[in-house]
C-alpha cells in the first residue's frame, strides 16, 4: 500500500519521474564520434552543454529523493538519509518494509504451511 501511494505522489509531479526512479538516475550521455563514424564507448555530457530537457530530467531525481524525504516521517527517513538518488531510497524503503525476494517466498511458505496444518487439526476433531 504504502508504496502505491509513493508512486502516485511521484507521478504527481512529474510523469516521467517514474522512469527516473524505477531505472536509474538520468545522466546526459553522447556518443563521440570520428569522421561521422561512433569512435569509443558513450561518455557523460559535460554539465555546460546539456540541453533544457537534459537539465529537467536531471532535476526529476533531485525532485523524487526530496518528494520521499518530505512524506516520510521522521523516524523512518534515518534508513534512507544517507541514500544519493531517489532509486537507491526506494529500494531501501521496499526491503525495509517488504524484503528481499528470499523474505517472500520464505514468508509464502510458512504461510501455506500453517494453512494446511489448520485443516489437518479440523479433520482431526469430530
Amino acid at each position: 500500500m504504502w508504496k502505491i501511494k509513493a508512486l502516485y505522489a511521484l507521478e504527481f509531479v512529474d510523469e516521467d519521474m517514474l522512469d527516473i526512479i524505477e531505472k536509474v538516475p538520468y545522466v546526459p550521455m553522447y556518443q563521440p564520434l570520428k569522421n561521422n563514424v561512433p569512435n569509443g564507448a558513450m561518455k557523460k555530457t559535460p554539465r555546460e552543454n546539456w540541453t533544457t530537457d537534459d537539465k529537467r530530467k536531471n532535476g526529476l531525481d533531485v525532485r523524487g529523493w526530496a518528494t520521499i524525504s518530505y512524506a516520510l516521517p521522521y523516524n523512518i527517513f534515518g534508513l534512507v538519509q544517507n541514500c544519493i538518488s531517489a532509486k537507491e531510497m526506494m529500494d531501501t524503503l521496499t526491503v525495509s518494509f517488504e524484503g528481499t525476494e528470499e523474505v517472500k517466498a520464505t514468508q509464502i511458505n510458512d504461510l501455506n504451511r500453517r494453512y494446511e496444518h489448520f485443516f489437518l487439526q479440523r479433520k482431526v476433531k469430530p
